[in-house]
């Protein structure tokens, strides 16, 4: 006697993910400065917001970065 709702063979669905949709990898060493600017704030050295500051002038500025090398890669339009 079949179950209802059973699959009919055992097929596995996989998906490719892109890494702009979900964001690229943290590397160790952003880990690291992200770390070290906290503990600057913590400890304050720096106050909190120009921490924050620095932090989002650096996320912002890598990005910008990264957009840059592959507009670099694609053909110019003549």
């Amino acid at each position: 006697m079949a179950t209802r709702g059973a699959p009919k063979n055992n097929a596995v669905v996989t998906t490719r993910v892109d890494e702009e949709r979900t964001g690229p990898g943290v590397a160790p060493s952003q880990v690291l400065y992200f770390a070290g600017l906290g503990l600057l704030a913590l400890f304050e050295l720096v106050e909190w917001p120009v921490a924050l500051a620095i932090g989002a002038g650096t996320l912002v500025a890598g990005r910008a970065a990264r957009r840059g090398a592959v507009r670099r890669d694609e053909p110019v339009p003549e």
